[in-house]
């Protein structure tokens, strides 16, 4: 018997916290075991010629870089990849776009979207540096967080994931 696996992954939003804004595109996804996703954010006109870098936070753990992408789509992958997670910036909607292909569980985590250069500080007063393979290191203001937490519960003869809300 085929399971059915449904995922409900809400985005919790922060805020922009400086005149470079960056806000996400949509509040909610929908996504099926195995399948993709795609988390999106929006900036401002004169964030365009900057980097855009992608983060992952698993609970109780330091924020891991994932990927860092610049308006021309030449990517920066952390040093080993991960596994079906890709980046793209769409010039003509000013947005940038996390997909993760092969959804699983282990996907269920804190996605942080974050814009180079920024100031310090909030939220809260936290600084992200890119991964050690950029030969520079400049401070990371986060902009945009996701919030993605799963659990398995069961329902009837499937399995379905929830939202932890």
């Amino acid at each position: 018997m085929t399971r059915l696996h449904h995922w409900w992954l809400p985005f919790l939003i922060l805020g922009s916290t400086s005149g470079e804004g960056i806000e996400p595109s949509s509040s909610t996804v929908n996504v099926l075991q195995g399948g993709s996703v795609t988390l999106s954010c929006k900036y401002n006109g004169s964030a365009a010629s900057d980097e855009l870098l992608w983060y992952r936070q698993y609970s109780r753990s330091r924020p891991e870089f994932l990927i860092l992408v610049n308006e021309a789509n030449y990517e920066i992958k952390a040093d080993p990849p991960v596994p079906g997670v890709s980046a793209k910036v769409n010039k003509e909607k000013n947005g940038v776009d996390l997909k993760i292909s092969s959804t699983a569980v282990s996907d269920s985590a804190l996605y942080y979207c974050a814009l180079r250069p920024t100031v310090t500080g909030n939220p809260p007063n936290t600084v992200l540096k890119p991964y050690r393979q950029l030969s520079h290191h400049l401070d990371y203001n986060i902009s945009l967080l996701w919030d993605i937490m799963l659990w398995p519960t069961v329902n009837s003869n499937s399995q379905i994931y929830k939202c932890l809300s």
